[in-house]
């Protein structure tokens, strides 16, 4: 009986993050559409990036579209460049923060 519950428990943990790679990114062009989107949904948007500012933990990102993103510390500088950034959102506050997972020069 443990062995079944064991398998069905992996095997449900197996599908949901399959569902969480392969499931699409939604696309954010206004921060008036993160009020839509669930909690650790994908996302993708794309700006110029207009400023950066660095906390103790994370660096934040703002684009020319007013979305704020943010990424760990050590993240490269994207000032001035246009980007493309795949993120995931997190509520906190009652407010939605976007965190990058994957980010790239357009």
């Amino acid at each position: 009986m443990k062995n079944l519950s064991l398998s069905i428990a992996l095997i449900s943990i197996f599908i949901l993050l399959l569902s969480l790679f392969l499931l699409p990114a939604k696309p954010i062009n206004s921060p008036e559409q993160l009020s839509s989107l669930l909690p650790n949904q994908k996302i993708m948007t794309a700006g110029k990036v207009i400023k950066e500012t660095s906390s103790k933990n994370y660096k934040v990102i703002k684009l020319d579209n007013s979305i704020e993103l943010r990424c760990e510390i050590n993240c490269p500088s994207y000032l001035n460049k246009n980007i493309s950034a795949l993120a995931i959102s997190k509520p906190y506050n009652n407010k939605v923060y976007l965190y990058i997972l994957k980010i790239k020069n357009i």
